[in-house]
């Protein structure tokens, strides 16, 4: 590994701690101060899921600001970073999360000022019930974060879409199963039992995994097949990721299949690159954007560029 690499993977670990750090400890206060009402927690509900968007847009530079152990688990299963930089990331936001409340209950006067961790109705009901819900809250929240984050033309409006998700997934299962969604929170508040604290962590793996398998199914791409050189080898772009040739059929401008003299369909071939390791990045949207545009209709700057000028000069002159 170079020394840019440790530097890079060192700074993506240092801002996990730093956004676990700020979320778990943004929402322990948060908690403390107005969870007691209905209107206090659906405040609570809205700062939590502006602090998770604030961390995303700040943070998303160095490490896709995850912040939350669910998220990296789900960008590994998914293949979109590996695992050992996933199971890092998952000790950042661990010891991010310790730090926090330390920190919290020091300021507001100990342990017993914080608010306990609330696993709401569900908590003395039956376990299975409690990591259902847990589940489905972890999977809305982490499938979200996969899809928006794995769309180049929203990806720029990636931190407010996945901070608007946690609100209210938050919001509406903040009665069922409580705090369930900042899991280290959930661990290492004060208050409730352990067995339930494990049931709650549970569910939230089953959650992060089944999220990050629905992301594989709509990302799936079987008409794809792997460039391989003359020796049979897999093709890599520059960054080491496995370039793909992707077969379309030619349509005309009323979406009918073009038939070649053979009377069979008419194609051409575009290239794809499977971006997997380092995609827990939001990607760059006006690059990524034209990026994919290109790919998928195989037309430059250049040819959009004339595109472009023809159709501005021929609705002037018939305006004209």
């Amino acid at each position: 590994m170079t020394t840019q690499a440790k530097t890079q993977g060192a700074k993506a670990l240092l801002a996990e701690f730093i956004g676990s750090a700020a979320l778990v400890g943004g929402c322990a206060y948060i908690l403390r101060k107005y969870s007691d009402t209905l209107n206090g927690i659906i405040v609570s509900s809205l700062v939590c899921g502006a602090i998770v968007a604030a961390v995303i847009y700040t943070l998303d530079k160095y490490s896709g600001g995850h912040a939350n152990p669910m998220v990296s688990l789900g960008f590994a299963a998914s293949g979109r970073m590996s695992w050992g930089l996933a199971a890092g990331y998952i000790i950042a936001q661990l010891l991010g999360g310790v730090v926090a409340l330390i920190a919290a209950a020091y300021f507001t006067g100990g342990f017993d000022e914080l608010e306990e961790f609330n696993a709401g109705s569900l908590f003395d009901a039956d376990n299975i019930k409690l990591v259902i819900v847990s589940a489905l809250m972890t999977m809305i929240f982490v499938g979200g974060f996969l899809l928006v984050t794995g769309n180049p033309y929203i990806a720029s409006a990636g931190g407010l879409a996945i901070g608007l998700i946690f609100a209210i997934t938050m919001l509406l299962g903040y009665t069922y199963a409580g705090d369930t969604l900042v899991p280290t929170y959930a661990l290492f508040s004060r208050g409730g039992n352990w067995a339930g604290k494990a049931y709650v962590i549970l569910g939230g793996v089953i959650g992060s995994l089944i999220a990050a398998l629905v992301w594989r199914v709509f990302n799936a791409k079987p008409w794809r097949k792997l460039m391989r050189d003359d020796c049979g080898n897999a093709v890599k772009d520059a960054c080491g990721n496995k370039m793909y040739e992707v077969c379309h059929e030619r349509v005309d401008k009323c979406g009918n299949v073009i038939m070649d003299d053979c009377g069979k369909p008419s194609t051409y071939t575009t290239i794809d690159i499977d971006y997997k390791k380092m995609d827990q990045r939001q990607r760059n949207v006006p690059t990524s954007a034209f990026q994919y545009f290109q790919q998928k209709t195989g037309l430059g700057a250049e040819a959009v560029g004339t595109m472009a000028h023809d159709g501005i000069k021929r609705g002037l002159n018939h305006m004209m």
